[in-house]
């Protein structure tokens, strides 16, 4: 939908709706998930960046010794599982004069999963969190222009993007278990549902700045850019091993960036 609030500015809103069906899997037909796997349970690992500190009990699976290895894969579709997209976006645009514009969009979405029917006929561990919906987010994108006397074009940009889904991966020995693990001697476990657990939004402010000259049928054009303004240090990454360094920051947002340049056409 769009629609006309004033001259030279509009806005427009749409909302989207997709549900994926017959969707695409691998089987293993020689294990049976009932009668190969034994269940068991462990308890949760205790850290102070875990909802509620941790602790717990966990149900896991370990695959029959015998079985180790015996693959008959098979390609299928599954009428039972489930993908479901909602997302909704509204944009306003502005034209000023001079050149000048003003455009900003929010864009807010999910993808609902649902895994349970089909994924764990193979391996029972994949029905843990099988069954996710995550939260609306909503995703900000704003930039303004304009010309000021001396025909300098200011422009700048404002983004504010929500962070991923942390992860919370937790692996344990033979020795944690209380007896002799399939394969290695180690199970992995994802602790935290996905869709409890978030970066922190993502805030840049961008700014730029240009003047062209003209000489004759040749234009330069002397131009500076200013990235990530206020000079934030959003954690990006962080360790996701669920352990002494669980947590831990692993990269950050570029510091403020400074860029000159220029550019001529002929």
């Amino acid at each position: 939908m769009q629609h006309e609030l004033f001259p030279r500015v509009s806005v427009t809103a749409g909302y989207y709706h997709r549900s994926f069906q017959h969707i695409q899997y691998t089987k293993n037909t020689a294990i049976d998930p009932v009668a190969d796997y034994q269940a068991f349970a462990i308890p949760g690992p205790a850290n102070a960046n875990l909802p509620n500190g941790g602790g717990g009990s966990i149900t896991v699976y370990n695959l029959n010794a015998a079985k180790r290895g015996v693959v008959n894969n098979v390609l299928t579709y599954s009428d039972s599982n489930s993908r479901v997209y909602n997302g909704v976006e509204v944009s306003v645009n502005a034209r000023l004069g001079k050149g000048g514009f003003i455009f900003g969009g929010l864009t807010t979405e999910r993808t609902a999963t649902n895994n349970c029917a089909d994924l764990a006929n193979s391996n029972p561990n994949n029905l843990r969190f099988c069954e996710q919906t995550p939260p609306f987010q909503p995703l900000l994108k704003a930039s303004v222009g304009y010309t000021i006397p001396w025909d300098i074009l200011l422009s700048g940009t404002y983004q504010r993007r929500p962070g991923i889904s942390i992860g919370s991966t937790y692996t344990f020995n033979s020795a944690q278990a209380g007896f002799a693990i399939t394969g290695g001697g180690t199970l992995s476990v994802t602790v935290v549902d996905p869709t409890q657990q978030y970066y922190d939004y993502v805030q840049t402010v961008d700014m730029r700045a240009s003047k062209s000259i003209r000489f004759g049928r040749k234009r330069l054009q002397l131009f500076m850019e200013l990235f990530n303004v206020p000079n934030s240090a959003t954690v990006l990454t962080v360790n996701e091993t669920v352990g002494p360094l669980y947590f831990n920051p692993q990269a950050i947002t570029q510091g403020r960036r400074a860029q000159f340049g220029a550019q001529i056409d002929w």
